[in-house]
């Protein structure tokens, strides 16, 4: 659906985006995550045309290269790609009815379907009963549905969210992922959501993306992420430090499910003559799998026996050399 290759971007001598290798599959919901100016959005923009990108590179969205577009080919190249804003963007002078047909009246769509339309895709969202509210009567969950239900107007392909939750509540934010689910899962949408909120990639998306300085440096399914739990996720979740005791070794140890635990738990057991802390457990909740870290201490002289029962049962584990644990705030 969405191939990206060499993609790089440059504001006068400033870098961007580096050499940005990507691809997003039809109909899968995918997040890019990092910290704010990491370039996210930028690369957002890239996608639907908005900012144009090194030549060297090419991003080509349903056998289009966009690189390759002339100025005239990119309007109606637009209509397939839906934008979600964190501001919402809607305009105050026009009721939520007015704010969803706009596009189709630019479009000059049969003005005898658009009223309809927009009926339809208020009750798709759940507010049809504000279709003649103006934007500043609504709640900002209700102004983030309108704004949703206006970016489903020209029946897109894709719909990019630009951080579309990060000025919401939390309960707020569980709807409009909720609904976000709903239509990727009714419409067979493809979704691109940009967003630095553990909450919104562990709950709605399937693969996962982290953007650092300009560069992609981990992509992956979302479970796999957490399982790895690579240095990029881990700088932007925050550390806090403990300590091990003299003659003491730590390990973090990552398992997929909560099932396997037990038995797990008991073979470690056995294998340092139960003589094992666990001093920390972090659940990681994705979209369908229950990611559990356990962080442990053991002597020192059961360091090779732990690693070979680790790497036997092909357990995910990093050895804690600088002992270094991560919060549980994300």
């Amino acid at each position: 659906m969405i191939k990206i290759r060499h993609l790089s971007k440059h504001y006068a001598h400033r870098q961007i985006l580096n050499d940005i290798n990507l691809d997003i599959a039809r109909g899968e919901i995918h997040g890019l995550l990092g910290i704010s100016g990491a370039g996210k959005s930028t690369l957002l923009r890239c996608i639907n045309g908005l900012e144009s990108f090194d030549e060297h590179g090419s991003l080509i969205v349903d056998g289009v290269d966009i690189n390759g577009l002339p100025v005239q080919q990119l309007r109606p190249f637009r209509k397939k790609i839906g934008m979600i804003f964190q501001d919402f963007a809607l305009l105050q002078r026009k009721t939520v009815a007015e704010n969803v047909m706009l596009p189709m009246q630019c479009w000059k769509q049969d003005m005898r379907d658009i009223p309809q339309r927009a009926k339809a895709l208020l009750q798709l969202v759940g507010i049809e009963d504000k279709a003649n509210f103006r934007p500043q009567q609504l709640s900002g969950g209700q102004k983030q549905r309108v704004a949703i239900a206006r970016a489903l107007a020209l029946e897109p392909q894709i719909l990019l969210c630009d951080e579309a939750t990060s000025a919401l509540d939390p309960l707020t934010t569980k709807s409009i992922l909720d609904l976000l689910k709903e239509i990727n899962q009714r419409l067979n949408i493809t979704i691109v959501m940009v967003t630095h909120q553990m909450t919104v990639v562990k709950s709605v998306c399937d693969r996962l993306s982290i953007i650092e300085n300009g560069e992609l440096v981990a992509t992956n399914s979302v479970d796999q992420i957490f399982i790895e739990n690579p240095p990029a996720l881990q700088r932007i979740t925050g550390n806090v430090a403990t300590h091990f005791m003299p003659g003491q070794i730590g390990f973090k140890i990552t398992l997929p499910a909560i099932e396997q635990s037990t038995s797990f738990l008991l073979g470690l057991s056995e294998v340092v003559n139960q003589a094992f802390t666990l001093f920390f457990t972090q659940t990681d909740y994705c979209k369908t799998t229950t990611i559990v870290h356990y962080y442990m201490t053991t002597e020192s002289q059961y360091r090779t026996q732990v690693i070979a029962y680790l790497t036997n049962n092909t357990v995910t584990f990093q050895e804690l050399t600088s002992p270094i644990i991560a919060t549980t705030n994300n």
